[in-house]
């Protein structure tokens, strides 16, 4: 544990999936659309409009990948009481966009006994309340899609609900406040030296002039910000069969600069897992509860049900951890949650389509395609390396 408070951590903290027992409820009847992605999409419009996809549904963006059939997927998948209304908020975002009926929602070569990379995606840092940077399309699903090629087999899915955090996120921009009043103190004894020196007389804290006081203002404002639109929880994740650990990227989703920090201090980076803790045999296995009830379901099954963890324990201890210390004075490690705390103007930047020259995507028909690859639902282009 550092006795100085630090904007980063210089060790990369493990995340913590693979030890989440508690998850929300979702529905028992999922249904699965697939998209077929417009050749013509228009950006600015997609930005501005995404906001709108969040929903007091769980809702799942979804890229599936099979190298043996040569096809990469985009599905949406929700409760069959909200596909509908999922479909009609994303045709607002993109207007030319096409849907296929599927009657899975599982990918065909899905087995959660096999071994698969499991990971899921988070901020690396722990400023959980930190704004990403909006104002800047990363194209992060076009990266994606071009390195989930690389495998064997890939399904990753962007799971998220609305979630009201204001009062939360409130709490942490209290205890950062009374983070700076302390450690802008003129007059200050620690408890060890009361214990040391009974004599001891006030003075600066060490902190006075390190990294949370220097960067405060920029701190605030993240926590003001975060609150200004509705926000949600999202869960990155997914499960990779490949030879080697893929890395998809999500480093290019920056937090938003303020102030006096000019440089990067947050950023969403993948954390990866090993497949025993999510999958074992029966007589090893270790259930999860789902809404506080025991099941029969092991931590893989996240997957097929689209499951969300608990967030507030885990939001909590994050709070008292972030600048919180232990009886001797030095600072909590600050976890990455397994989800993102996000607010509507960020959906963008992880719900978006790919561009249309990706390899093996289903496009909507377009004349200037060659008529050779159509098929009645539209284009499939690109060839096995």
């Amino acid at each position: 544990m550092p006795s100085t408070w630090r904007l980063a951590t210089v060790t990369k903290q493990q995340g913590q999936l693979d030890s989440i027992t508690e998850f929300l409820s979702n529905s028992d009847n999922l249904k699965a659309v697939e998209i077929i992605v417009p050749i013509g999409q228009n950006i600015k419009k997609a930005i501005t409009t995404a906001d709108n996809l969040v929903s007091s549904a769980v809702r799942s963006f979804e890229i599936v990948w099979d190298r043996e059939e040569k096809k990469l997927a985009f599905w949406l998948v929700s409760s069959e009481s909200d596909i509908e209304n999922y479909k009609d908020s994303f045709s607002a975002v993109y207007p030319n966009v096409e849907f296929v009926e599927i009657d899975q929602t599982i990918p065909s070569w899905y087995d959660k006994t096999q071994e698969y990379h499991v990971f899921d995606a988070s901020v690396r840092h722990g400023h959980f309340f930190s704004v990403m940077n909006y104002s800047k399309y990363p194209d992060l699903i076009t990266h994606i899609s071009n390195t989930i090629m690389k495998s064997q087999n890939g399904w990753i899915q962007f799971v998220f609900q609305s979630y009201d955090t204001t009062r939360k996120i409130e709490r942490i921009g209290t205890r950062i406040d009374e983070m700076y009043k302390k450690v802008t103190d003129h007059k200050f004894v620690s408890l060890k030296e009361e214990i040391i020196y009974s004599n001891k007389k006030p003075h600066d804290h060490p902190e006075i002039s390190g990294a949370f006081a220097r960067n405060y203002k920029t701190l605030r404002q993240h926590s003001e910000n975060k609150v200004i639109n509705p926000q949600f929880i999202m869960s990155i994740r997914g499960i990779v069969n490949a030879r080697v650990d893929l890395d998809f990227d999500f480093e290019i989703v920056q937090n938003l600069a303020f102030e006096n920090v000019k440089t990067t201090f947050e950023n969403i980076t993948k954390y990866p897992y090993e497949h025993s803790k999510f999958y074992t045999d029966e007589k090893n296995a270790k259930h999860i509860k789902i809404d506080k009830k025991k099941t029969k379901y092991q931590r893989i099954d996240i997957f097929p049900l689209r499951l969300l963890p608990k967030p507030d324990k885990l939001l909590d201890s994050a709070i008292s951890h972030y600048v919180g210390t232990n009886i001797i004075g030095k600072y909590h490690k600050r976890k990455p949650l397994p989800f993102l705390v996000l607010n509507t103007r960020e959906m963008p930047l992880f719900v978006n389509l790919p561009d249309s020259t990706v390899k093996y995507i289903r496009l909507t028909r377009d004349q200037n395609m060659p008529k050779s690859v159509t098929n009645k639902d539209g284009f499939e282009i690109g060839e096995i390396l």
